[in-house]
């Protein structure tokens, strides 16, 4: 039987791919945040993930209330499906508030963590990167830097978060999903470049 638009195969292919297409995804919105706002990311090893600059951890975790009830049910050093178990468990039903109520009880919350909420916003969001924006190669920081390869390889193959921590081999997918996550924005190649 060939390989159709509905065959077994695609799907396999389809779900193989899933963590690339998910962490390329990723780094597309943190490119677009840079280009349009200027937000930059930093990686927090804590949690693997792509935090923004700017935003306090005391804020972050004000706002990640529900990832500490997690924690405190199913105990820090859970395993995933204990985790997801325990999420599962402690879930709760949706408020139907409208955005604008959602908006003003979070500048509140932020407000009592952080004090100026706009002063924070500027900082993290300075504007488009360039000669009329604040967040431009001669901007703060510089602006985000594809890394060297030797240092990207480091991160791909860290010895204890690398793809290669927990498993003798990986996969091509496995590999552009690991190199789309160890970028803080995507590289666009400039006019002429492949």
């Amino acid at each position: 039987m060939a390989s159709g638009a509905g065959s077994p195969t695609r799907g396999q292919d389809l779900h193989r791919h899933a963590s690339a297409a998910d962490a390329y995804f990723k780094a597309r919105v943190r490119s677009l945040t840079y280009s349009r706002f200027g937000v930059r990311r930093e990686h927090v090893e804590r949690t693997g993930a792509w935090e923004v600059r700017g935003v306090p951890a005391e804020l972050r975790d004000a706002f990640s209330l529900r990832a500490a009830l997690v924690d405190e049910k199913a105990g820090a050093d859970a395993s995933r499906t204990e985790k997801q178990a325990a999420s599962m468990a402690t879930k709760r039903d949706k408020a139907d508030v409208d955005a604008t109520t959602m908006r003003d009880s979070w500048r509140e919350r932020a407000e009592a963590v952080v004090g100026d909420v706009d002063a924070m916003v500027a900082a993290a969001a300075p504007g488009p990167p360039g000669p009329d924006g604040g967040a431009g190669v001669g901007g703060p920081g510089g602006g985000p830097r594809i890394p060297p390869p030797a240092d990207l390889a480091a991160a791909v193959f860290d010895p204890k978060t690398g793809l290669t921590a927990s498993e003798k081999t990986f996969t091509r997918a496995q590999l552009l999903a690991a190199v789309a996550n160890a970028l803080e924005v995507r590289h666009r190649p400039g006019p002429g470049q492949p």
